[in-house]
């Protein structure tokens, strides 16, 4: 899945991420680095302690590996850039412990961790009072719920869609062939986030689109757009 610069600005915008934000988390930056490692030891050392994420990461290789994703991202984390390179790197990031196994409710669980972890350091580091401190962490809340948020449904359900609403845009897939079985037996349209052309259909394409959609109603309870 790929972002572009305007789907970045979107999401920044509704949580409201300004250069402010960023100035401060690049304050921030050179005070919270030099425990990098600490952090990201003690971070893997919470996943370690859980049986079912240490099943998983219980690899050297996948381990090492895990732990270089996670240096580079902690690296870029406080930089205050957070642009398309940054949320594909997010993107990547994502899909690297999602096909190990490490399933949702462990891998946005473990954010929770991250900003204790984060909260702990710059508590010892930021002296100079308790509101330079409180603003540095809204900052960092709020770039870590941007990460958060690129997880799309499809990773949030635990699915891997292998094709999305382009191909059915393109014509070279329906509705039906595209749709995936979730928990509960939920159906999930895989979608397909930063295609100019899903939001500048021809009229064809879009009359096209609602009858298949109608198609479903037949099968549905609900069908939430």
């Amino acid at each position: 899945r790929k972002v572009d610069e305007q789907e970045v600005q979107r999401r920044k915008a509704y949580l409201r991420i300004t250069s402010v934000h960023e100035a401060r988390l690049r304050e921030a930056h050179p005070r919270i680095q030099p425990h990098a490692d600490e952090i990201i030891a003690q971070f893997y050392d919470h996943l370690l302690a859980h049986p079912f994420t240490r099943s998983i990461l219980d690899h050297p290789w996948v381990l090492e590996r895990l732990r270089q994703v996670q240096r580079a991202y902690f690296e870029r984390l406080t930089l205050g850039v957070y642009d398309v390179a940054y949320c594909e790197d997010r993107l990547r990031a994502g899909y690297a412990h999602d096909r190990i196994g490490l399933t949702p409710e462990w891998y946005l669980g473990a954010y929770h961790k991250y900003l204790s972890l984060g909260s702990d350091v710059l508590g010892r580091e930021m002296q100079e009072g308790f509101r330079p401190f409180l603003q540095t962490m809204e900052s960092l809340t709020k770039v870590i719920h941007l990460d958060m948020g690129l997880a799309n449904a499809d990773l949030l359900l635990g699915l891997t869609p292998k094709y999305t609403l382009a191909r059915v845009i393109s014509g070279s897939r329906t509705l039906p062939e595209i749709t995936l079985t979730g928990p509960a037996g939920l159906r999930f349209i895989p979608g397909a986030s930063g295609l100019d052309n899903l939001a500048n259909l021809s009229e064809f394409e879009r009359q096209s689109l609602l009858l298949q959609m109608q198609s479903l109603e037949d099968s549905a309870d609900t069908l939430v757009f």
